[in-house]
């Protein structure tokens, strides 16, 4: 069975619009992962989250780029936010003091049994079975 990633906002914001060092080791990462074949994964909270600044700055272009990137079902599977998941971010924000929307992450990727989280957020906490794996 493919390994399950799932992977933060902050990996498709420095792929689209981060510096030159970040942009390479996000898509060095990605690019491991596509070579061993994993299925990976993030939340449609995803979306809002990489385009607001652009939205913020007009920059249209950018907007366009991560609607582009985020909707190809053959980079990643953007998953729903299930009222399910919001009670297990719930849970998870109380007991690993995480913000919100880290939790509604991490939640995620529990529901999916995702082995590891790509993150470049190193304040960012998971449950037991659950790889944080930093660029």
């Amino acid at each position: 069975m493919p390994q399950r990633i799932y992977v933060d906002s902050n990996i498709f914001i420095y792929l689209i619009d981060g510096d030159d060092d970040t942009r390479r080791r996000a898509l060095s990462a990605l690019e491991e992962f596509d070579r061993q074949n994993a299925n990976m994964f993030t939340s449609e909270l995803t979306i809002a989250e990489c385009t607001i600044a652009p939205i913020r700055d007009q920059r249209t272009d950018i907007v366009a780029a991560f609607h582009g990137l985020l909707e190809d079902p053959k980079i990643v599977e953007l998953m729903a936010i299930t009222r399910d998941t919001l009670g297990l971010a719930a849970n998870m924000a109380a007991r690993l003091r995480l913000k919100l929307p880290d939790a509604i992450h991490v939640a995620t990727a529990e529901t999916l049994s995702c082995g590891v989280f790509l993150t470049n957020d190193r304040g960012i906490r998971a449950p037991a079975g659950i790889e944080i794996r930093q660029i």
